[in-house]
């Protein structure tokens, strides 16, 4: 129970295998427990991919972030289209302020300024800590992780959380 997020990417594909003579797409994958499986998908049935790129629990800052710049200040656990330029702006702030927390450190104000402008926790239900701790710090590190590979015209992204 608590505060989980997703993001996903979502590629349109539609028309891109209808040409498929064999008139089959074999998926191959590992599930959870390590055990390969396949199935079959018809081409011209299929119009879009979804991808997981990355999820968090609990990183109530970040959540607050889609909340106030994807979902217009409105939360309640809806699919929202992310642009990749506000994913970038995501990206770049979390570097600025981990930057200045090493060269100055957590308590400094000049990364104290950084982070009340731009990604304060936020509390709720089950949300976490409000604290800027090293689990603060932890979630901005996995927020680089997953979107070390945005880039500004790949794909559609969206963000969804529950709680």
């Amino acid at each position: 129970m608590g505060l989980d997020m997703y993001l996903e990417r979502e590629t349109y594909i539609g028309g891109q295998y209808h040409q498929d003579t064999s008139g089959v797409i074999n998926i191959k994958f590992t599930d959870f427990g390590g055990k390969e499986k396949s199935f079959n998908i018809d081409p011209s049935k299929v119009t879009s991919i979804n991808q997981s790129v990355g999820s968090w629990r609990k990183a109530n800052s970040i959540h607050n972030f889609f909340v106030q710049k994807a979902q217009g200040g409105r939360d309640e656990c809806q699919r929202t289209y992310v642009p990749n330029d506000l994913l970038i702006e995501l990206r770049d702030t979390c570097k600025k302020i981990l930057s200045a927390r090493k060269e100055f450190g957590k308590n400094a104000p000049v990364t104290q300024r950084l982070i009340e402008a731009n990604l304060m926790p936020t509390g709720g239900f089950f949300f976490g800590s409000t604290e800027i701790d090293d689990w603060y710090f932890e979630d901005l590190e996995n927020t680089l992780d997953i979107l070390k590979d945005v880039k500004a015209d790949e794909g559609d992204y969206y963000y969804q959380s529950s709680w």
